[in-house]
């Protein structure tokens, strides 16, 4: 019982979740203190990634994430030395 159970945790740890849950959580952050740094995204979303990828895979899983929000008009980066994320303004 034991080993299937693990086995089923290792799955759930080790399983890619979609882009939209992270985009989710990110946005959800966004929306409650209005801004973050790329340390503090880093911080909430790595952890969050599959237990499958190394460290560098995470941080180069999170840029992909994070160009790819900002291109589709969800997020902006607001500077470029000690850069913060922001929401992006709903276009009406």
């Amino acid at each position: 019982m034991a080993a299937a159970t693990g086995g089923k945790a290792a799955y759930i740890r080790t399983r890619a979740l979609d882009d939209a849950h992270y985009a989710k959580l990110l946005t959800e952050y966004l929306a409650k203190f209005g801004t973050a740094s790329r340390a503090e995204i880093n911080q909430m979303l790595a952890p969050k990634l599959s237990d499958a990828l190394t460290a560098e895979q995470k941080i180069s899983k999170i840029n992909n994430l994070l160009t790819k929000w900002r291109k589709g008009g969800l997020i902006r980066n607001t500077g470029v030395i000690g850069s913060r994320w922001t929401l992006a303004e709903k276009k009406e």
